[in-house]
């Protein structure tokens, strides 16, 4: 192992990596629409590895299923050996060598080329720049296809076929594929001044089903976005919607259930799209609105059991909320009037009027749906319709039906009307929410079109669309709905009736175009010669995403179990502290990339100490407190090694937070001691606990949440809990007791694993990504903050 590589002075910077937590499930797969060169290709990725204890895919193609040279598949050995394998069976490489260090990134390139007459040279491997030598060998067949670049599941961080599942518990940054080139190392990276191995951009050409994954994250999405999640049957967040979602629709992907929609106008409830049932209040059901995403709760069984697949379409639908004076019946509306949609919430008054929409123009679908009583189906006006009279339902197949007295006539520049008493639209007293829409060019489109009865019918959005959902209107037919994140390929068959609770199918597909989409049958549902239909139609406008390929070959992948919180800015070119599973408590259990420590103990404490001990210069690190149930959890500094054994749960100097007040070790090393009698609080689930270390003066400072304990000011150097002396190599540890969980963060991902909504402060250098703000003059641990060597090679 080249270790902890020294700062990289200048060049190519990788700002990202993505992190897997094995106990998710977490994974990337991807299938290639037709098969590229399976004789040649090559995969280059920066692996960092987290827990140690068992097998670990890195990637992995084809099932296998129909073909003796089928799944393909590079995985980390629970020894630590690098190995490709064939179909999981039969002879193997594997490496002589080890790679167990948790505290390096491995750069891992796999050439692969059959069409080679020595057959040594047909599947080469190397590492940090320098080709493996091998343990054990197989021999690929002289011109022999294999799984890899067949047109069949690829997967990152799991097996491609799914028969076995070792995920990766760790980190992938810079993931490349080429496919019809065996490359070199050299191609991706290079030797730096130190004698590390450094990345280098790759500048090359990628082939038909080549493909770059920087895993970047754009966090400026305006107006739709769509989000993927499995339920865990508890209170999860889940992010990377890219703004505040402030219409929400779920829908359970694998089983039989309803749609749920939600929004910020009436936040505490929720209503059925599939159904005529009244609005529900159960709070279990509520959804927290976070910046960047929403939170699920533990007993929202329908919108998150556990193990289930669902998809969440999330709406911008403005900043606030505000009273609508308009029309002759007054409105609480939100609006997002540059992208063409609202939310409005009205009582109905039994009497012909009409109802502020918000909008800047008139729009071309309104949907409303009664709140207060149960029976009234989800009444919904397009323009697409013959006239204004008709009106489809979203909980039914019916075609269009004249219905004078719901509307009567198309939406204003700046209301809709109401035409009548009727109870689903207009009834005294009852309340109502609607939501409108008109096109935006470059992101949305309601229209219609024709069917033809055949392939290849094309509708035009004049863009391409990330979400599509169609109804025919002169005949009875479900619901069709379609986005790219649930299936990125082309074409797009997983879809969704929106009227009914039926789980995903793959009846009948589309192809999604740069300027909208094509009908790949004549099925009635969609395309029956001289049927009517119409449509909506939202892009996504963000620019990156984690799984999306940055090559121009729009190979993108689909995310399993991972969100934006995944994203880290721990990467090969800037390497964070972690917690060390070489240096732990037997009892001790890591997980999310090893910064996440449970522990198994049931009556004591033990502990785990972090990858970087530095003997001076100021230091900041955060964790949160994931639960303690009843058991004090314990934070702590130590001196390095001194985590404990199963015999002795500490070995020397610590420090350590239990409850409501501060202790030494028990064998009292010398190298540290408390400043006197300090008393804490009692630490709760959700607390962010808060180090500062300061090496140079020997004094170290401990908050909770925004204050500082012991009227504590790291950056003046006052009210410190903590003495260091002898110039003690520390490490920042997690201590828990029992049942207590951390989630640390030292600089790379304030969200914690997704447990809080990420605030972005940064050290004084411009570096990391904490919850609070470091005091004034204390970095994150990270390669970029130490020294450089004093000897260059």
């Amino acid at each position: 192992s080249d270790g902890i590589a020294p700062a990289s002075a200048g060049g190519y910077e990788i700002d990202n990596s993505l992190r897997f937590n094995d106990d998710d499930s977490a994974y990337l797969s991807w299938t290639p629409s037709v098969a590229g060169n399976r004789k040649t290709w090559t995969w280059s990725g920066w692996v960092k590895l987290g827990n140690i204890s068992g097998d670990y895919v890195l990637f992995s193609g084809g099932t296998g299923a129909n073909d003796p040279n089928g799944r393909l598949m590079l995985y980390v050995s629970s020894g630590g050996k690098l190995i490709t394998n064939v179909n999981g069976v039969g002879t193997y490489d594997e490496t002589s060598s080890l790679y167990r260090d948790p505290s390096a990134w491995y750069h891992i390139v796999w050439s692969f080329d059959t069409t080679q007459s020595t057959g040594s040279n047909r599947s080469r491997l190397y590492v940090n720049g320098s080709e493996v030598s091998w343990n054990k060998t197989r021999t690929f067949g002289l011109n022999s296809d294999y799984g890899i670049n067949a047109a069949e599941v690829h997967a990152l961080c799991t097996f491609s076929n799914y028969t076995v599942l070792w995920h990766l518990d760790g980190y992938l940054a810079e993931v490349n594929f080429i496919d019809g080139q065996a490359l070199s190392p050299s191609d991706f990276g290079e030797t730096g001044d130190y004698g590390e191995w450094k990345p280098i951009k790759y500048t090359g050409t990628y082939g038909t089903n080549g493909f770059y994954l920087p895993f970047k994250q754009d966090y400026q999405v305006e107006g739709f976005s769509t989000v993927t999640y499995t339920g865990n049957g508890s209170t999860q967040y889940i992010g990377g919607t890219g703004f505040q979602p402030d219409l929400v629709w779920v829908k359970n992907r694998n089983s039989t259930q309803n749609h749920f929609i939600m929004n910020t106008v009436t936040p505490n409830e929720f209503i059925i799209a599939n159904m005529t049932n009244s609005a529900d209040t159960n709070a279990g059901y509520h959804l927290t609105h976070n910046p960047d995403g929403f939170t699920q709760q533990d007993s929202a069984i329908a919108m998150n059991t556990n193990g289930n697949t669902y998809v969440a379409w999330c709406w911008d639908m403005g900043g606030s909320n505000a009273t609508n004076n308009n029309g002759s019946i007054q409105s609480t509306v939100r609006a997002n009037a540059a992208y063409g949609q609202s939310i409005v919430s009205y009582t109905g008054t039994g009497s012909t009027g009409t109802v502020g929409h918000g909008l800047s123009s008139a729009p071309e679908m309104v949907i409303v749906k009664q709140r207060s009583a149960s029976g009234a189906d989800w009444k919904v006006q397009h323009t697409g319709l013959s006239d204004a009279t008709k009106v489809v339902y979203l909980n039914s197949t019916m075609a269009e039906n004249t219905e004078s007295d719901k509307f009567g006539s198309w939406a204003g520049a700046t209301t809709f009307p109401l035409n009548g008493s009727h109870a689903s639209v207009n009834g005294s007293g009852h309340t109502y929410i609607s939501y409108c829409f008109h096109s935006v060019a470059g992101y949305s489109k309601f229209g219609s079109y024709t069917g033809t009865g055949a392939s290849g019918n094309s509708v035009t959005t004049g863009f391409k669309p990330a979400f599509v959902m169609t109804k025919r209107t002169d005949s009875t037919s479900d619901w069709r709905l379609w986005d790219n994140t649930r299936d990125v390929n082309n074409p797009v068959n997983a879809h969704l009736l929106p009227n009914l609770s039926n789980a995903e199918n793959t009846s009948i597909s589309i192809d999604i175009t740069d300027t909208g989409f094509q009908l790949n049958s004549g099925d009635s549902e969609y395309n029956a010669s001289g049927g009517t239909y119409i449509y909506m139609a939202f892009a996504d406008t963000r620019e990156y995403a984690y799984w999306l390929d940055q090559s121009g070959n729009n190979n993108d992948w689909t995310s399993n179990n991972l969100t934006e919180s995944d994203i880290s800015v721990d990467s090969p070119t800037n390497n964070f502290c972690t917690l060390n599973p070489l240096a732990k408590h037997s009892n001790i259990i890591l997980s999310e990339g090893s910064l996440r420590v449970d522990s198994s103990d049931s009556g004591g404490e033990a502990g785990t100490q972090s990858t970087i001990t530095p003997s001076t210069g100021k230091w900041y690190a955060e964790a949160v407190v994931r639960s303690q149930s009843g058991i004090y959890p314990c934070f702590s500094v130590a001196t390095a090694g001194n985590q404990g054994s199963a015999t002795n749960k500490f070995n020397g100097g610590i420090i350590w937070w239990q409850g409501d007040n501060f202790k030494e070790a028990w064998n009292n090393d010398a190298n540290l001691s408390l400043n006197g009698t300090v008393a804490a609080p009692t630490l709760s689930a959700g607390d962010v606990v808060r180090i500062a270390l300061d090496l140079d003066n020997g004094k170290i400072f401990f908050g909770r949440n925004n204050t500082w304990l012991n009227s504590g000011n790291p950056a003046s150097g006052t009210g410190h809990i903590g003495i260091v002396s002898n110039s003690a190599n520390i490490s920042v540890q997690s201590v828990v007791r029992s049942d207590g969980e951390f989630t640390h963060n030292f600089g790379q991902d304030s969200s914690f694993a997704g447990n809080k909504t990420a605030q972005g402060n940064t050290d004084g250098n411009g570096i990391g990504d904490f919850y609070y703000e470091p005091p004034t003059g204390y970095l994150a641990l990270c390669t970029q903050n130490l020294p450089d060597p004093d000897v260059i090679p």
